[in-house]
């Protein structure tokens, strides 16, 4: 956003009526999207002529990143066509104020508070989408939301819940609407089945399953991108820690469906990570374990924590004393290896 934008921005929310109406949107959804990257309005082209492509990841982690840098002390602009960004134009008149974000089901809504302009614009369907303006870090996920624009040629249009999907007004606070547009008095309050369909994007003639339908899908898609974003949490700190953990795979399992034991469990093996010792160059000088009685044959008299963990039978008694002395129990694995050797 440029200088003059944020300055006008500043300057009219400062002197923003309270009866201008106000409504939640769809700002964002969920998913990865591929786009045509440009330059300048051109698109870059790699080495034979063709297209560059990059992907925006809009994932839990994302949107919630989006909602940790929003500052609600400042409204943000909706402008018409993203003409406030375009050098030709430079037009900031404002079809609304963005006041409050909130992450839902089905992705990335905002509280808009609707200039005169921006709500005729609105009620008489002519611009019914909103796409949202961001930078994106290298990862493909946006870094922090700069403006939105009001159109009908939204990026994520498909996925997106229309701003009116009706010819009704957004939904409105109890104030009085702004002068000059008439018929809201007489607006009927949409029912509850019939906000659910303006919200999902549906047709108006959709019925109660296909309602369920498209709420199961979101909730689904949603468990489908955070189940992703743990697998992938969960194969870096096997990785990186992968010095201490012995089966990757179980590793892998036991985060997924228990994350915050995995962490514990990661957490007291970092502690009790027997410090490396010098590299022994000559075998015969190297010392056997303590508890290794040579004149047994390598047995023990008293049997150490790996021989009792052993001879348990598998179960819950198993997985708890394992979980209480992971630590000595990796350690003393290594040891008879070694010692065997």
């Amino acid at each position: 956003m440029s200088t003059t934008a944020t300055a006008t921005t500043n300057a009219q929310s400062a002197i923003e009526p309270a009866t201008q109406p106000q409504s939640w949107c769809h700002i964002a959804p969920y998913g990865t999207y591929r786009y045509m990257r440009h330059k300048d309005g051109e698109p870059l082209l790699d080495a034979d002529g063709q297209p560059l492509y990059g992907q925006q990841v809009l994932d839990t982690q994302a949107l919630r990143g989006i909602l940790a840098a929003w500052d609600p002390a400042t409204p943000l602009l909706v402008d018409r066509e993203h003409w406030s960004m375009d050098q030709q134009r430079a037009d900031s008149a404002a079809m609304a104020w963005v006041v409050e974000l909130e992450l839902r089901a089905d992705g990335l809504w905002g509280l808009l508070r609707w200039t005169d302009i921006g709500y005729a614009e609105v009620v008489n369907r002519r611009l019914r989408w909103l796409s949202p303006v961001w930078d994106l870090l290298e990862d493909g996920r946006p870094e922090k939301l700069l403006s939105v624009g009001l159109t009908n040629t939204a990026r994520f249009k498909d996925a997106l819940a229309p701003v009116v999907n009706k010819a009704d007004p957004p939904e409105t606070t109890p104030q009085p609407p702004p002068p000059g547009l008439a018929g809201n008095s007489t607006t009927k309050d949409p029912t509850d089945m019939e906000k659910f369909i303006t919200l999902l994007g549906l047709p108006e003639d959709a019925t109660e399953e296909d309602v369920l339908a498209a709420i199961q899908a979101l909730l689904t898609e949603r468990a489908e991108a955070e189940a992703a974003a743990l697998n992938s949490e969960a194969e870096e700190a096997a990785e990186e820690n992968e010095d201490i953990i012995q089966n990757k795979a179980d590793f892998i399992a036991l985060y997924r469906q228990y994350p915050e034991a995995a962490r514990a469990m990661l957490r007291t093996l970092q502690r009790n990570k027997p410090q490396a010792e010098p590299p022994v160059t000559n075998r015969a000088e190297a010392r056997r374990p303590s508890f290794l009685d040579a004149a047994t044959g390598g047995a023990s008299a008293v049997k150490n924590k790996l021989e009792i963990f052993r001879e348990m039978p598998e179960g819950a008694a198993k997985d708890a004393y394992q979980r209480e002395h992971g630590a000595e129990l990796l350690a003393l694995e290594r040891s008879t290896t070694a010692a065997a050797q």
